[in-house]
C-alpha cells in the first residue's frame, strides 16, 4: 500500500475526539476541578451512587465541562460530569443483563463538597490494586478511593481497532498516525524506556549501592518523606512476606535446621521494624514535607545496610529483589505526588524523567531494526474507542468517556483492559446521564 493510499484510508476512518491526560511530570499541575482518582464533589453523602441493591460504586473520574475544548461533540458546555462504577476483582458486566448498574453518571450545576466514600465500599479490585497487593502494611485499611490526578484536554483526530478496518489497513501505520496526533496534542516528546543510571542491583556484577543523584546545591536523596515512606513500605512488605515463607514450607527435620529457620525468622523480624520505624517517621514529619539532610544521610546509610545485611540469606533476597522494590517504591511516590503539589515541588525532576515509563502517552524504540513509535492507551471522550476485545456499541451511541488502565493513578480494569461509558445521542441531547451504560474490556 502507498503512503498516498495508507493516508487516504486513515482520512476516511477518522474521527474528532477529545484526548484526556494526565500532565507529567506533576510540577506546577493546572488547579482544575477535572481530574481522575480522588473525592467527588457531592451536596451530601447520601448522593453517593450506588447499585440497585444499595451497593456504593468506586469514584474515578471528574470533567469540568467547561475545560472541554470548543469541538465537543454535544457534551454539556458547563457543569461537571462525575463518573461512578463497581471496581471488583472480575469486573464480569458482560455476564450481567442490567450493565448500566454497574455505573452511574452524575451532571451537576453546582459543585458541592469533597465528599469522603462511605464506609462499606468495598476494596478496590478486592484487594488486588497495587496498593494493597505490594505497599499496605497489614493493620492498615485497605484502599477505597484511588490517587488523585488532575486532567488536562486536546482535540485529536481518532481512528477504530483493527477489527473495524477493511484489507487495505496497515497497523503500523495507524499507530505512527495516533502516536504522531497525541504528540501533536500535548506536545510531549516521545518516551524512550532505559533503566535508570542510578537503579542497579548492589549484588550483582560487583556494584555498589548507586541512590538517585541529587543536583549541586540540591538536598540528598531521599528529598520528601514521601520517598522514604515509599521505599521503606516495600521493603517491609518484602519482610512480612518472608517471614510467612516458613508457615508454607515443610517442617523441619532437625532441631539444627529449625533453629536455623528460627534465627532466620528473627533476621527477617528486625529488618521489618527497621523499615516501620522509617514508615512511622514519615508519618509523623508530614509525607509533602522535606527531609532533614542529617535524617537523609541516616535514610541511606540504612539502604546501605540493607544491601550489606550481616545474614547471607536475608542479603540475597533483599538484593535479589533491590531493583524492584527501589523502582516500585519510587513510583509509588511519584503516584502520591500527581495529587501533592507540596511533595511533588520536592522530588528531583531527575526521578520524575528516567521513571516516566507509567505515564508517558508515546514511547518511541526499536523493531526488526527499523524506528518504532507507539502510542500507549489513553483515556478519551467522543470518538472511536480503543477495544482490546472487539467490543461494538450500539448504533447512535456516543462513548461519553474511555478509561484504561493507569498504573499513574493504580487504574487496573480487568487484565489490563478499559472501561467504556457509553449515551445514546439523544440521550445525550437531552442530558439523560441516568441512562448511561458501561461496559469492560480486557485479557
Amino acid at each position: 500500500m502507498t503512503q498516498a493510499a495508507q493516508d487516504a484510508d486513515l482520512a476516511a476512518l477518522e474521527t474528532p475526539a477529545i484526548l484526556a491526560w494526565r500532565p507529567y511530570p506533576p510540577r506546577n499541575l493546572p488547579d482544575t476541578r477535572s481530574q481522575l482518582g480522588g473525592l467527588p464533589l457531592l451536596s451530601s453523602p447520601a448522593d453517593w451512587p450506588r447499585t440497585q441493591d444499595g451497593a456504593p460504586l468506586h469514584f474515578l473520574a471528574r470533567i469540568d465541562c467547561k475545560d472541554l475544548p470548543g469541538a465537543r461533540g454535544g457534551l454539556p458546555s458547563e457543569g461537571l460530569l462525575q463518573f461512578f462504577a463497581r471496581i471488583d476483582e472480575d469486573m464480569g458486566w458482560a455476564d450481567d443483563e442490567r450493565q448500566s448498574d454497574h455505573c452511574r453518571v452524575l451532571h451537576s450545576l453546582e459543585a458541592g463538597q469533597l465528599t469522603p466514600p462511605p464506609a462499606e465500599l468495598p476494596i478496590i479490585q478486592g484487594g488486588y490494586n497495587d496498593w494493597d497487593r505490594t505497599l499496605r502494611l497489614p493493620e492498615e485499611p485497605p484502599r477505597t478511593a484511588y490517587p488523585r490526578w488532575p486532567l488536562v484536554f486536546a482535540a485529536i483526530k481518532s481512528w477504530p481497532d483493527t477489527s473495524h478496518w477493511g484489507p487495505n489497513q496497515d497497523e503500523e501505520g495507524t499507530n505512527r498516525a495516533r502516536a504522531a496526533e497525541i504528540a501533536r496534542a500535548t506536545g510531549e516528546a516521545p518516551f524512550e524506556e532505559a533503566t535508570p543510571t542510578w537503579l542497579n542491583n548492589p549484588a550483582r556484577g560487583g556494584k555498589a549501592l548507586a541512590l538517585p543523584p541529587s543536583a549541586p546545591g540540591e538536598r540528598a536523596f531521599p528529598q520528601a518523606w514521601i520517598l522514604c515512606d515509599r521505599v521503606a513500605r516495600c521493603f517491609a512488605r518484602a519482610a512480612i512476606d518472608s517471614q510467612q515463607q516458613p508457615a508454607r514450607a515443610k517442617p523441619a527435620a532437625s532441631p539444627e535446621e529449625a533453629d536455623a529457620r528460627n534465627a532466620l525468622l528473627a533476621e527477617w523480624a528486625q529488618l521489618e521494624q527497621s523499615a516501620r520505624a522509617w514508615i512511622r517517621r514519615a508519618e509523623a514529619a508530614g509525607l509533602d514535607a522535606p527531609v532533614d539532610p542529617a535524617e537523609a544521610s541516616e535514610f541511606a546509610e540504612w539502604l546501605t545496610a540493607l544491601a550489606n545485611h550481616s545474614s547471607q540469606p536475608v542479603r540475597s533476597r533483599v538484593c535479589a529483589h533491590w531493583n524492584g522494590s527501589m523502582r516500585r517504591g519510587l513510583e509509588a511516590a511519584i503516584v502520591y505526588c500527581g495529587g501533592h503539589p507540596a511533595a511533588a515541588a520536592l522530588v528531583p525532576l531527575d526521578i520524575f524523567n528516567q521513571l516516566r515509563d507509567q505515564h508517558a502517552l508515546v514511547r518511541t524504540g526499536e523493531r526488526d531494526g527499523q524506528p518504532w513509535l507507539k502510542p500507549s492507551d489513553h483515556h478519551q471522550l467522543l470518538g472511536n474507542h480503543q477495544s482490546t476485545q472487539d467490543f461494538r456499541p450500539n448504533d447512535n451511541e456516543v462513548l461519553l468517556l474511555q478509561l484504561v488502565s493507569d498504573y499513574g493513578v493504580d487504574f487496573m480494569f480487568c487484565d489490563v483492559g478499559e472501561i467504556h461509558f457509553w449515551i445514546d445521542g439523544d440521550d445525550l441531547a437531552a442530558r439523560r446521564f441516568d441512562r448511561v451504560r458501561a461496559n469492560t474490556q480486557g485479557g
